[in-house]
């Protein structure tokens, strides 16, 4: 599905946007749908382990097809995660979280909206997949028990990164974005408070790939799609 020339461009840049891969009514029907999950209170992640919804979008034909060619073979699902604003997140690799045994990792982040560029919207380090990575090793302890460790993971993610390559990635609705596990990322800034920015992020693995899920702190059994 895929040109060599955008297969180049992953390769080269660590990411690459895909435009109109997902239809403006599949997306509104889904919007919908989470628009009620979280009117009932309900946790906006990982929400593929129990809502055939959730695994639906995940499992968008045109997205599957270009995740198992970007990452040499067949995908399964990790986590899923829909966003409603912008996050401003700090810098960040995600295989950090996902540690494995082979580097697999993809993201796919599927623009449930137009996201322009005062939203907030996904930002990455060009490249930066190519150079070194942080592990849990490297931090004095769990991120997610001490504000001060994910203070330190987002310190030592800035001195890895080449700002001169940090790009904004605006978007149209039904673009995603495939990003690779080790591309340094984050949320740019929210110029235009209290805006939304509808977004819909998944993240896979190849089947043959094992994730060490002892540095994350919710379930990442994997999830088969076929």
């Amino acid at each position: 599905m895929l040109s060599a020339t955008q297969i180049q461009t992953y390769n080269e840049k660590g990411y690459l946007l895909v435009p109109s891969l997902v239809g403006s009514a599949d997306i509104d029907e889904f919007n919908e749908y989470l628009a009620r999950w979280r009117a009932e209170g309900r946790a906006a992640v990982q929400g593929h382990q129990k809502d055939q919804k959730w695994i639906g979008m995940a499992a968008v034909p045109s997205i599957l097809e270009i995740v198992d060619e970007l990452i040499g073979g067949e995908a399964v699902l990790l986590q899923t995660m829909y966003l409603s604003g912008g996050t401003q997140s700090r810098l960040h690799q995600d295989e950090f979280f996902f540690p494995c045994d082979k580097p697999t990792i993809i993201g796919a982040w599927i623009a449930m909206e137009e996201v322009g560029i005062e939203q907030g919207p996904l930002h990455v380090v060009e490249g930066s997949h190519t150079g070194p990575l942080i592990t849990a090793a490297d931090l004095s302890g769990r991120w997610w028990i001490d504000e001060g460790v994910r203070a330190e993971l987002s310190d030592r993610t800035d001195e890895i990164a080449d700002l001169d390559r940090l790009r904004p990635l605006t978007a149209s609705k039904g673009d995603v974005i495939f990003f690779n596990g080790r591309l340094i990322h984050g949320g740019a800034k929210v110029l235009k408070p209290g805006s939304s920015r509808l977004s819909y992020v998944c993240h896979y693995h190849r089947i043959d790939t094992t994730v060490d899920p002892s540095n994350n702190r919710v379930d990442l059994t994997p999830y088969p799609l076929r």
